[in-house]
């Protein structure tokens, strides 16, 4: 197991650095002409405060132009300059609060700044809710800043007022399961009868709320979720289940579809490692790449499942059809797998 484990690593940080060198290229690329546009909307940002003065909406607008240069302390007097004018405007709010939560994503000076931007961002969003007790966002926004603080108990009943006040918030019922399953994850008990024993409750509470998740919108990342959360109940064959829809409902961002599908098909690979079900696991990795044949990841993994069934010649032979995909090192580890 601890073999997989190291495998799957390297595996994640090849993937992590070829999607940071890709996004460092953009980044170099794209900063002259979104610098110069940037200028230029603050420009008009401020020509637009002179005219008018007392508009909330102006003040929006030029919080925004401060932002997008970094002029962090600027930015946040024009948006608290909005509300002032409007202190009944949520959208002025809401601006002031999305650019704390941009901060506390951001920011480099330490977990105390982060913290400071983080504690700033729920305020904000307990005063949005003030006004409006049935602003659904503002409840969302208010669970992440719990989260974000680590105040767990306090986010789940966020998220769940958020999903009361608008029953088709995908996003809540994710962020609701997710934090169900962190609490179990974060009781680092190794031992899987004592999670299920434990944790029975927590782990229905997640599968229950990424199910409501993928009703109102089918995702790769849900349903991998999903998936990991049956697997921990000892439920395999609804686990199963849920990660073939995920590879069946692909990322549109290539490199989170690609994440995703290497912590699934390994998650795969575990569930029928630990059942000794390795027949069963040939058939259903075999129709999940003749659905899928450009996926590197699913002719890796059952290159694997073959290793363990001691099938050497069915091992090479995905070994050669690797060799044709991308990324080319995963035809090189399992390569190394079959005569290590």
């Amino acid at each position: 197991m601890k073999k997989t484990a190291l495998h799957v690593a390297l595996l994640i940080i090849l993937l992590s650095l070829d999607s940071l060198s890709n996004t460092q290229a953009q980044s170099v690329r794209e900063k002259p002409s979104s610098n110069i546009s940037a200028g230029k909307k603050l420009k008009e940002a401020l020509e637009k405060v002179q005219k008018q003065p007392t508009s909330s909406e102006a003040y929006i607008n030029l919080g925004n132009a401060y932002a997008r240069l970094r002029r962090v302390d600027e930015a946040i007097a024009a948006f608290k300059q909005a509300i002032r004018l409007r202190p009944d405007h949520e959208e002025a709010y809401f601006s002031l609060g999305n650019y704390y939560d941009w901060l506390t994503l951001t920011s480099k000076e330490g977990s105390k700044i982060q913290n400071q931007y983080a504690t700033a961002a729920l305020e904000i969003y307990k005063q949005i809710v003030r006004l409006n007790p049935d602003n659904a966002q503002a409840h969302f926004k208010l669970g992440e800043s719990y989260e974000e603080l680590k105040r767990n108990d306090e986010a789940i009943e966020a998220y769940k007022i958020a999903i009361n006040s608008n029953a088709a918030n995908d996003r809540a019922y994710f962020k609701l399961g997710r934090m169900y399953l962190d609490k179990v994850q974060s009781a680092k008990l190794s031992d899987a009868k004592s999670i299920r024993l434990v944790y029975s409750s927590e782990l229905r509470n997640a599968i229950n709320a990424f199910l409501q998740s993928v009703r109102i919108k089918p995702d790769a990342y849900t349903y991998s979720k999903l998936g990991q959360t049956y697997q921990l109940l000892g439920d395999y064959n609804n686990a199963i289940g849920a990660y073939k829809n995920s590879i069946s409902h692909p990322s549109k961002d290539e490199v989170l579809k690609e994440s995703i599908e290497l912590e699934v098909y390994q998650r795969l690979l575990d569930i029928f490692i630990e059942t000794n079900e390795l027949a069963r696991g040939e058939e259903i990795l075999s129709q999940l790449v003749r659905e899928n044949p450009n996926s590197s990841y699913g002719h890796y993994t059952l290159g694997r499942l073959y290793i363990h069934a001691d099938n050497k010649s069915a091992a090479l032979k995905e070994y050669k059809l690797l060799k044709r995909l991308k990324p080319s090192y995963l035809a090189n580890f399992l390569f190394d797998s079959i005569y290590r």
